[in-house]
């Protein structure tokens, strides 16, 4: 846990150079453990004062950090950034906090944001939260509430780049198939039977069981249940429902 000392914003130079001394006389012990998820931190703040306290007080405790004067810096040099937690101002001209997050999602990034706010600005930071930011910390905010933000984040990251990596190794596998035993997998996520599948696809049943253990060879799987939850991995989606002459959709049996 961070020891207790508080950043205001604005801040003055003394109150920053007191608060950096007592940081790095104290030297956070559970920021130096030893991690396998990414450390980085980075700061969104249109307040200089700012982003240089929370830089060296991150970079005391050999936490890696970057610091931002505006949204759209951060953004133009998101692509040469390694993941990392992102501590991000609300209120910043041109491009606020709100914006950087819609920015963000458009661009599929999904590392955690932690929001700043200002003393009673409770219905902002729930409008971030809504938004996707993970949590906030009012200013003036305690390290205590900052190191457990992060420690959440940190962990969120880790766990969220673990889960792109299965998907990205699972839709290569998929990848791998041929394009009618990608329709038979689809068949099957959607809970065709074989009958069913050889119907809709109009194969034989002979055909439908060679091509469903091609299939399930080219993925590596032994059973129908590891193929299925490896489809759902990849994002791959279900068959469409067949349409009856009366036009009504028909569910598979």
């Amino acid at each position: 846990m961070m020891p207790s000392t508080r950043v205001e914003k604005p801040a003055n130079a003394v109150a920053i150079c007191g608060a950096c001394a007592h940081f790095a006389a104290s030297r956070v012990s559970n920021f130096v453990e030893k991690r396998t998820e990414p450390r980085n931190v980075y700061v969104v703040d249109d307040n200089r004062d700012v982003r240089r306290s929370l830089s060296y007080m991150l970079s005391a405790s050999d936490t890696p950090s970057r610091p931002f004067g505006s949204g759209q810096d951060f953004l133009d040099a998101l692509d040469d950034l390694q993941p990392g937690c992102i501590l991000l101002d609300l209120r910043m001209p041109v491009m606020d906090g709100f914006g950087v997050m819609e920015a963000l999602a458009k661009r599929g990034v999904d590392w955690p944001v932690i929001v700043m706010t200002g003393h009673g600005e409770i219905s902002i930071a729930v409008r971030a939260m809504k938004q996707g930011a993970i949590d906030f910390i009012q200013k003036p905010f305690a390290e205590e509430a900052l190191s457990t933000c992060l420690e959440t984040g940190f962990r969120l990251l880790g766990e969220r780049l673990a889960a792109g990596q299965r998907r990205r190794a699972a839709k290569e596998r998929v990848d791998q198939l041929t394009a009618r035993e990608t329709e038979v997998l689809e068949g099957l996520l959607a809970g065709e039977a074989n009958k069913q599948l050889a119907g809709r696809l109009g194969i034989s049943l002979r055909t439908v069981e060679m091509h469903r253990g091609n299939m399930m060879d080219r993925l590596g799987v032994g059973n129908l249940a590891e193929a299925l939850t490896l489809a759902m991995e990849s994002g791959l989606k279900p068959a469409a429902p067949v349409a009856t002459s009366e036009g009504a959709a028909r569910q598979p049996a």
